[in-house]
């Protein structure tokens, strides 16, 4: 119970810091837009490194290799099983990196200004005009140099009797990368539903493993290819997840 309340007192502690950064940060975007999104960036990743340790959290990555380098955007594609999948997953990323949340998070106060201060997206999936709105706009965030994270399953994966599986992936959820030919970087994240979640909403010290898969290019598939962009992003990561336990 003490690793849950010293955490999210940090949630606190680290809201109330945000709003001074975010005056240094509108002063600097006048010159150098790129320079803010970096300084709310880094700022984000060392609040994700220090709730890790706060939660008792122990992070191994690997395929470090296929992590693209800054200045270089791309789409990861994220199994979900916990609200730590990103707080784990955002201290690995270098370049500039916001990610599709759903759309209730919005609501919440303070949360949502850091999401969009990301570049981060809310997706509407019961309103197909707001849906495609954000496909687009995630789609120019890609061209315009910003990567975006992608959680296909569309929710979280509540099984607890089976920390490999995956939920079927949502029809047209790798639009962004088709549309912006932009790499898709398949990520599997294993054991974060046992930090919390899957141990009564109280923080628990665990092992974490996130693995950066092959970057599947989507400049050169042909149309027929992309089609089935989404399936063959699944099959891959369901590998990846089953050799956890193989």
């Amino acid at each position: 119970m003490f690793r849950t309340i010293l955490f999210f007192g940090m949630l606190v502690f680290y809201s109330i810091y945000g709003f001074g950064l975010w005056f240094v940060v509108w002063i600097v975007h006048f010159f150098n837009q790129e320079k803010a999104d970096y300084m709310i960036f880094h700022s984000i990743q060392h609040a994700a490194r220090f709730g890790l340790f706060i939660a008792g959290m122990k992070v191994e990555v690997r395929g470090k290799e296929n992590i693209p380098p800054k200045g270089s955007a791309s789409v990861f594609v994220i199994n979900h099983r916990s609200i730590f999948d990103i707080v784990c997953m955002y201290p690995q990323v270098r370049n500039r990196t916001g990610f599709v949340a759903k759309d209730s998070l919005k609501n919440v106060p303070i949360f949502n200004i850091w999401i969009r201060k990301l570049h981060g997206l809310f997706l509407n999936r019961e309103d197909i005009r707001e849906g495609v709105k954000t496909i687009q706009q995630a789609t120019e965030n890609v061209k315009n140099g910003i990567s975006m994270c992608i959680f296909p399953e569309g929710t979280r994966n509540k099984d607890l009797s089976s920390k490999t599986s995956m939920l079927p992936f949502h029809a047209g959820s790798l639009k962004i990368a088709e549309r912006s030919d932009a790499p898709v970087i398949p990520v599997a994240i294993y054991n974060t539903g046992e930090v919390f979640e899957g141990n009564n909403k109280r923080m628990k010290p665990s092992t974490i493993i996130i693995t950066f898969g092959e970057p599947i290019e989507v400049s050169g598939l042909s149309r027929a290819e992309k089609r089935f962009l989404s399936k063959r992003v699944e099959e891959t990561m369901q590998e990846m997840m089953n050799s956890y336990e193989a």
